[in-house]
């Protein structure tokens, strides 16, 4: 007699109380391919249907000790997230009665006894073909919920991804306002810095002269001679800081945006000058330790915007090393072929790696609330890429988060 098709040896159970039914049922089927797993009564084969061999068709004899077939059959059928079985009852009844109440328990085929080994081998044959298209399906149905769930998660990263546009747009729509309400006082002050300056040597002559009489104010003069161009220079400084801000927002109040105006710039004195800068923030909380190469030669770039993503990586440094005592801050400038590289290390705890990818997402911050926008990193990226550089993060092996931006080099 020939195996029925089968894609691979197929588990079935069968159980019958009268061994003469229960081992011829076994022969046949081992014959036509299938693995027989044989059981006495019920109770066995309600254990074979939950073990691990998971079996997908069973022959259950109606009238069996322990549990009955109708029972059993009920059984395994029972739950919506029941384990697909193709069960064929086995029986000596032959009323239609029964055969209803066998179905309506939940069994799939109906065979009576005594039986015969043809009638039986085709209702097999059917069996296995019904399995094989509910095999089908569940392939089917597990790709579609595949594609489904990857449906779902693209629509909420696009989700997600028009919420940042829209509140890039808001805060376009803000940044133009805001940087047209600072830019009034800024261009007031500088204005009056501007008007100082030039009436400072006028001034410094009457100074002069008045120390020269010796009047008794020689300490109170002194002090202005030698603060005043001080104070100036440091208003100048907090202009222009305020005027790089104001760059900064605006670069949200248009759609497309360059790296600006750019000029060769010495990079050394860049990072000098931005060290000075952040000086307020970083005494007394960090060690600065600086690996500046002096010959490094110009750059061509726009000064302002890497000031200002170097000033936000040095004050993000120091912020990860809150607490610490004397913690390191390294800052070095290379050239490397036609690029000049740039690392501010910091020896903090690190960015956790889930996250090294998303720092760079607007919004993104692992700060508290009320100490970052999470758009720093954000604008940092964003100046590079219009510079034709490139920024990465990468954790260092002793500990700490190291920043790289790379600037090319090009004929001036």
């Amino acid at each position: 007699m020939s195996h029925i098709n089968l894609t691979s040896e197929e588990s079935v159970i069968v159980a019958d109380d009268d061994v003469i039914s229960r081992r011829l049922l076994e022969k046949f089927l081992t014959n036509w391919g299938f693995h027989v797993i044989a059981c006495a009564d019920g109770k066995e084969a309600k254990e074979a249907f939950e073990g691990e061999a998971q079996p997908r068709l069973a022959l259950l004899d109606w009238s069996m000790p322990e549990i009955d077939g109708l029972e059993l059959c009920k059984m395994m059928k029972k739950g919506e997230d029941a384990r697909f079985c193709y069960i064929i009852m086995v029986t000596g009844k032959t009323e239609m009665e029964e055969a209803i109440t066998a179905f309506d328990a939940g069994a799939d085929d109906l065979i009576t006894k005594p039986l015969d080994k043809r009638f039986l081998q085709s209702r097999m044959r059917v069996a296995s073909r019904l399995m094989e298209y509910e095999l089908e399906l569940q392939v089917e149905r597990r790709y579609h919920e595949m594609h489904a769930s990857q449906m779902e998660e693209l629509a909420q990263q696009r989700a997600k991804q028009l919420v940042h546009a829209d509140r890039l747009v808001t805060l376009g729509t803000m940044s133009a306002g805001i940087a047209h309400e600072i830019n009034n006082p800024t261009s007031f002050i500088s204005g009056n810095v501007q008007t100082l300056e030039k009436f400072w040597p006028e001034l410094l002559s009457t100074i002069d002269y008045s120390l020269a009489q010796g009047n008794g104010e020689e300490p109170k003069l002194t002090f202005i001679k030698e603060e005043v161009p001080k104070l100036l220079e440091g208003m100048k400084t907090g202009v222009s800081r305020i005027s790089a801000i104001v760059k900064g927002l605006k670069r949200y109040s248009r759609q497309g945006h360059g790296a600006g105006d750019k000029e060769p710039t010495n990079v050394v004195d860049l990072i000098e000058h931005t060290l000075h800068m952040t000086e307020g923030k970083l005494k007394g909380r960090v060690v600065v330790e600086t690996d500046l190469e002096q010959s490094l030669p110009l750059v061509k770039m726009n000064p302002v915007e890497i000031e200002q993503v170097l000033v936000n990586l040095i004050v993000n440094a120091a912020d990860a090393m809150e607490g610490q005592q004397d913690a390191p801050l390294k800052v070095a400038a290379q050239k490397q072929d036609e690029t000049v590289i740039l690392t501010i290390e910091d020896g903090g705890p690190g960015i956790p790696e889930d996250l090294l990818n998303r720092i760079w997402t607007p919004f993104f911050t692992t700060k508290e609330v009320d100490k970052g926008t999470g758009l720093g990193l954000h604008i940092c990226r964003d100046i590079i890429t219009a510079h034709d550089g490139d920024i990465q993060v990468e954790n260092k092996p002793e500990g700490g988060a190291m920043f790289t931006i790379k600037l090319p080099l090009s004929t001036l």
